[in-house]
């Protein structure tokens, strides 16, 4: 296509005595998406600075493009992906970039072939990485400078600005229905759902009727048939500071007229979130608490019962006499789901919330218990999530979509939680 768009300008140039009409190039780039049936959006200005060198250079026609990039089949994936982090306000970093793009080669496949082959040829490849790049990344910082100059024309690099979260933008009746429309076929691609042959009328206990009256909600279109393979999770931040708390529940307390009803209280500033998994048939599966904190030792992991007697040494500091409820280490809220002990899952994070990693690591803390067997017959475990950025991070999405652990995961319209519980 450029080729014509060249020798077009060209003959324009050598008919023309004088400069060319304004806007020329455009007009000749526009014939020629139509001629070659160009539906996809092009860099006008990238066209124009090739057609314009190679009249300078006297050079029309290109017998050859130059090196493709072997990475050429998984852009397309890239570009949707950033474009989308865009629309949801939550675009893409450079890091962020790089490691998606790491993260699609899959080892031993053909691409991760032709990338090694290309860095080779360059001697560009190492095997203990680069200033730009880990020992465990192929593509640099080089290949994203050269990804965005392919998609000038779609993608561009842009200081953040930060804006208030607005439920109202997000909270309206047709998000929540195609959410709910997305989440449905989404289970049903995990094999816990299955869609009727036609929409009817059900009542609590999941019964079909025969009318309106007798039904609650709306027709139901799908039939959950396997509850226990569905997970909803949901996150509550709490602090050991008790200064701004309520007056528990309204409970008043007598003193001297003209005095305050003044209660001892902790001041200590201490943070943690603490999330519950709940199946899709209402049974508790895991507890998870993240603590504001670099590091946790062992007696913080497990939790101290103060008042059960406390190991007198170190062997007896180990031993599962002093583990358990209602002993010294008591350990946290502990689960049974499906026959399987679940303990809970203590960990921390600097500010004490939720990370892409921990969440990846609390899945697989269910995964080395087998709490969701995966075999040929059985389903895929499927996770609902509200809108938190750590669910769109690599960490996260690298786990869920492993083949060896794959769960299936949606997420909600963000800043919908309360409306979806």
């Amino acid at each position: 296509m450029i080729n014509h768009i060249t020798e077009k300008y060209a003959e324009s140039r050598r008919t023309s005595n004088s400069r060319t009409r304004k806007g020329l190039l455009h007009t000749l780039i526009e014939e020629a998406k139509v001629k070659y049936n160009v539906s996809e959006p092009i860099c006008y200005k990238n066209v124009q600075s090739c057609v314009q060198t190679r009249f300078k250079r006297k050079s029309l026609a290109c017998s050859h493009r130059g090196t493709v990039s072997p990475m050429t089949p998984l852009e397309p994936i890239i570009l949707e992906i950033a474009l989308q982090r865009g629309r949801m306000n939550q675009p893409l970093t450079v890091e962020e970039g790089l490691h998606l793009s790491n993260s699609l080669i899959k080892p031993g496949s053909k691409v991760e072939e032709d990338v090694i082959s290309y860095l080779k040829k360059r001697g560009q490849y190492s095997l203990t990485g680069t200033k730009t790049k880990s020992p465990d990344m192929l593509l640099g910082s080089g290949y994203w400078r050269g990804f965005r100059k392919r998609y000038h024309h779609r993608l561009v690099s842009k200081k953040g600005v930060q804006f208030g979260h607005n439920r109202s933008e997000w909270c309206k009746f047709e998000n929540f229905e195609k959410m709910y429309d997305l989440v449905y076929e989404a289970m049903e691609v995990a094999k816990v759902a299955k869609k009727l042959p036609e929409p009817e009328w059900q009542n609590k206990k999941g019964e079909k009727v025969s009318n309106k009256e007798q039904a609650v909600g709306e027709k139901v279109e799908y039939q959950i048939t396997h509850p226990d393979y569905i997970l909803y999770v949901d996150e509550v931040g709490n602090n050991t500071c008790q200064k701004e708390d309520g007056s528990k529940g309204g409970q008043k307390m007598l003193v001297g007229r003209g005095t305050e009803a003044r209660t001892a209280c902790s001041t200590s500033d201490t943070h943690w979130t603490t999330l519950g998994f709940t199946a899709g048939n209402g049974e508790p599966v895991l507890c998870v608490i993240i603590f504001a904190s670099e590091t946790l030792t062992v007696e913080e992991r497990l939790g101290v019962d103060i008042p059960a007697p406390s190991p007198q040494d170190d062997d007896a500091f180990f031993s599962e006499d002093h583990h358990g409820p209602g002993k010294y280490f008591s350990g946290g809220p502990r689960c049974r789901f499906r026959g399987i002990d679940v303990p809970c899952y203590v960990t921390c994070s600097p500010k004490g919330s939720i990370t892409s990693q921990i969440l990846a690591d609390v899945l697989k803390w269910l995964d080395n218990r087998n709490v969701f067997p995966r075999d040929d017959n059985s389903p895929t475990p499927f996770l609902l999530l509200d809108g938190h950025g750590s669910r769109l991070e690599i960490p996260f999405l690298q786990y869920i979509n492993d083949p060896k652990h794959k769960w299936v995961v949606c997420i909600g319209c963000p800043n919908g939680t309360s409306l979806c519980q």
